[in-house]
């Protein structure tokens, strides 16, 4: 019989997982310690082992490193109700072979137990994951606000150009002396369509404050002109959670045969991102109003 065993430091949680576990015929045992954890998957074989992440001051990732010392042959899969893209991504830089989001229903984690314990340990698809992800921080950067939006953009939109299959050699925060550019990468595509956008593509994120004037002409013109620099781009995405002035738009609009096209993203364009089931499309699509 299947053994798991569920780390939460609540006591109501954990006796409802163990409960919701025992009715699909799983051997499950609790515990609400996570400094415990441990020793607990050391002194009994688990074939997964579930962790929240959130349970100060023993946080979620201690207990994946600890069950990678402990007891390594076991499997991790880590829950949470918060969308802490960090942590998710460290426990599974860590280990952690899979992500569940609170709350979940005793048959979907029922599910997504069996499917992980078919899979070899690492095995967990890539794609899975970075959907998790996308969706986790496009959660956060709704519910952040000031310098920590930032980041997140920037490590969202990495994520979705890496659900790109021809974008490759995604780099970030490049810092030269006459030019800053948050995001670079290699577009290999073989159609005639994304051949013509250019060898490199290069993309500028703006998360300014609502009190702040929206994103207007100077920025344009700086972005251009790295644009232009530069003989293997000619496409640029520029994207402004708080959006862009008439004056940026018009400009885009003016200047897309000089030298580069600037793609304007604001919030509601990067929300059908991150939604889109051909996200490949989508940027065609941006791309070819950019144009117009």
């Amino acid at each position: 019989m299947t053994s798991i065993l569920v780390v939460d430091d609540d006591p109501e949680v954990v006796e409802g997982i163990v409960n919701g576990l025992r009715r699909k015929k799983i051997d499950a045992s609790g515990e609400t310690d996570p400094a415990r954890a441990g020793a607990a998957s050391k002194n009994q074989q688990f074939d997964l082992i579930l962790v929240d992440i959130h349970m100060p001051p023993y946080s979620g990732i201690r207990v994946v490193m600890d069950v990678a010392a402990y007891a390594p042959e076991s499997k991790v899969m880590i829950m949470s109700g918060k969308s802490d893209v960090d942590s998710i991504i460290e426990c599974l830089r860590l280990g952690a072979i899979d992500f569940i989001r609170k709350p979940f229903s005793n048959t979907e984690l029922a599910q997504r137990i069996e499917v992980n314990l078919m899979q070899p340990r690492f095995a967990q698809d890539p794609q899975i994951l970075r959907e998790h992800l996308i969706d986790s921080l496009w959660e956060n950067i709704g519910n952040d606000t000031g310098s920590k939006r930032g980041p997140r953009l920037e490590q969202l939109l990495k994520f979705l150009f890496d659900s790109i299959p021809f974008f490759t050699d995604i780099k970030t925060n490049l810092r030269a002396k006459l030019e800053e550019i948050d995001i670079e990468m290699t577009n290999r595509a073989s159609d005639t369509f994304w051949r013509e956008c250019g060898a490199v593509l290069l993309t500028e994120c703006k998360n300014w404050s609502p009190g702040r004037p929206s994103v207007g002409v100077k920025e344009f013109d700086h972005f251009h002109g790295s644009l232009r620099r530069r003989t293997l781009s000619r496409i640029g995405f520029f994207v402004s959670y708080s959006g862009f002035s008439p004056e940026f738009l018009e400009v885009c609009r003016s200047a897309a045969t000089d030298g580069g096209l600037v793609v304007p993203i604001d919030r509601l364009s990067l929300q059908k991102l991150v939604e889109s089931s051909s996200r490949i499309q989508t940027l065609e699509d941006f791309i070819r109003n950019a144009g117009h």
